[in-house]
């Protein structure tokens, strides 16, 4: 939250017309981010990935609990997953409702126009006993989004069906994002999981870049001070490909 103020108060008169605040403690004007809007040309390219980051953040948020996401807890998120980003407008709490309205689930499945997920959900899902039932598995996936979306401010932010902000327009325009995570307003938990959600965004589209002659891939500098707190699979994915879509990476 300091370097967020001292950053904002150096800036440039000149680049003020250029700048973009995504302060996520003011709660009065809450920044947008749908992980389950797609960013490409590509949906369902980029649906798998929307999908591994899901259920990447889900265990690096519980980093001393890695028994409790076991295979099918994971089956059934993603397949939930997936089956919610059949529908325009779905987010994130809309993965809950999959489990706990057997009518929205059903309503899902009739628009479905992936026969594998269907496959899964009427075959798989729906005959699947003891442990695996889902009757079981359900409720503890609720609880855990549950828990992951009671925090009020987390819920504006991945509740909204559009994004506010659009990243890779930002960085085709070389606009100037500031972001405002600060552990102090916010929950340590709330903190984390929107820097891991905003770095997941951001990473897909870079990659969204992909579509552009290299020498049109305006740099893009990225500065994360307590990067530790937001590790996932987006940041691992820049570290290695980034570069090549324009990304320069500054972790502290």
């Amino acid at each position: 939250g300091d370097s967020y103020q001292r950053v904002l108060a150096a800036l440039p008169p000149e680049r003020r017309p250029d700048l973009v605040l995504l302060d996520f403690t003011d709660f009065s004007a809450s920044p947008g981010i749908n992980l389950l809007q797609f960013q490409t040309k590509t949906p369902r390219i980029e649906r798998s990935q929307i999908v591994n980051n899901l259920t990447q953040i889900f265990q690096r948020m519980h980093p001393d609990n890695p028994e409790a996401f076991g295979p099918m807890f994971m089956m059934y998120l993603m397949i939930a997953a997936l089956l919610v980003m059949e529908e325009p407008g779905c987010t994130v709490p809309d993965i809950a409702r999959v489990f706990t309205s057997p009518a929205y689930r059903r309503h899902l499945l009739t628009i479905c126009t992936d026969p594998q997920v269907v496959d899964l959900w009427k075959g798989l899902a729906s005959r699947a006993g003891g442990d695996a039932a889902l009757e079981n598995i359900a409720p503890y996936i609720v609880c855990k989004l549950t828990e992951m979306l009671q925090d009020e401010l987390v819920l504006r932010v991945v509740g909204q069906a559009v994004s506010t902000i659009d990243l890779r327009e930002c960085m085709d325009r070389r606009r100037f994002v500031l972001v405002n995570l600060s552990k102090g307003l916010l929950s340590e938990r709330g903190s984390r999981f929107l820097g891991m959600l905003l770095t997941s965004r951001l990473f897909a589209a870079a990659m969204g870049r992909a579509e552009l002659a290299p020498h049109l891939r305006a740099p893009f500098h990225v500065v994360i001070d307590e990067f530790q707190n937001m590790v996932s699979p987006a940041i691992e994915g820049a570290l290695s490909e980034g570069r090549k879509y324009g990304l320069r990476l500054v972790l502290a």
